[in-house]
């Protein structure tokens, strides 16, 4: 039976295939356009088998939001080429990946045809690597990330008591940005398995020994391993002694421009903290006369700051 290009076109336009493909799939079928299609797909998992050892290093991340706000998901697809990445059948599939990853259903059982059609389309080793999703437990707010076109996929989950809280959208989206550019791999300092501090800290030393050629006394080591490993902390500490304050200033606030969310320090620990920090302590070690004469100014110069951040909520707020 001859092919005509009417039919080759057809195929064409129904699958997304190739016209030699097109072609091939026709004349083997008889012009039958239900058994070529058939054919492609057949085709296209042959094509995945053939290239199975072939490195799939590219692809994109696709990420779907329910209208509600209250579930997202986030679908993995890689490919051989950027090029493949980078075309529209493909991005499609992985959207549509995306959305049935939010319904809660298998990727590869959902779009099994889909699947088959994008191996033809692509000629190249398609791998549906994972899926996630999150939904909301509770009061809260769901964020996602996508960076890079697609390179780098984030899902972030923030519970809170107000579910109207504004900040928290906010919030969310910038914990998002954080992941995407560090990529940390603990969420609390206590997560941290002592090895890894461990490990970290021997390449410190390792580092400082090579710069000056001999280990830092015990007490500047102290100061590292506690910077090393209780950052986090150290940041509270730093909230609750008064060396930091937080607070907001918005000159569109209305009665409420400035916000001190600092809660009232507890001033007596200062002297300790700052024994914590690697940059005080050294100074104490070469200085410490002068050292306790900056501390207990530096003291000072907090205690004052605060009280003068108290003033301005009246300044501001009236």
């Amino acid at each position: 039976m001859a092919i005509t290009i009417a039919q080759i076109k057809e195929l064409r336009e129904a699958t997304a295939a190739g016209m030699g493909a097109c072609k091939e799939a026709l004349t083997a079928t008889n012009g039958d356009m239900n058994e070529a299609i058939k054919y492609l797909r057949e085709k296209g998992l042959a094509v995945a088998a053939k290239r199975v050892d072939k490195e799939s290093k590219q692809g994109i991340i696709a990420l779907a939001t329910a209208a509600d706000g209250k579930s997202m998901a986030l679908a993995e697809v890689n490919c051989e080429t950027d090029f493949v990445a980078n075309t529209d059948a493909y991005k499609e599939f992985c959207a549509n990946a995306a959305k049935v990853a939010l319904e809660g259903k298998n990727i590869e059982e959902t779009l099994a045809d889909d699947y088959k059609m994008l191996l033809t389309k692509t000629g190249e080793n398609v791998k549906i690597r994972r899926q996630e999703r999150y939904v909301l437990e509770g009061a809260g707010v769901l964020s996602g990330y996508i960076h890079m076109g697609g390179k780098i996929g984030v899902l972030v989950e923030l519970g809170c008591d107000r579910a109207d809280a504004p900040e928290l959208a906010e919030a969310a989206h910038m914990v998002c940005l954080q992941i995407a550019a560090n990529a940390p791999k603990y969420i609390k300092p206590e997560d941290v398995p002592q090895a890894e501090i461990d490990a970290e800290l021997e390449i410190k030393l390792n580092a400082l020994k090579e710069q000056k050629g001999k280990l830092p006394p015990e007490q500047a080591l102290a100061g590292i391993k506690k910077g090393m490993a209780k950052a986090m902390t150290e940041e509270k500490l730093a909230l609750q002694t008064g060396y930091w304050n937080n607070f907001r200033y918005n000159p569109l606030g209305g009665d409420k421009k400035f916000t001190l969310d600092s809660k009232e320090p507890d001033f007596t620990g200062y002297q300790d903290f700052l024994k914590g920090e690697v940059r005080y302590l050294s100074l104490g070690l070469k200085n410490p006369e002068r050292a306790k004469a900056l501390d207990e100014k530096n003291q000072a110069e907090s205690q004052a700051r605060y009280e003068h951040l108290k003033k301005l909520i009246d300044l501001y707020n009236n």
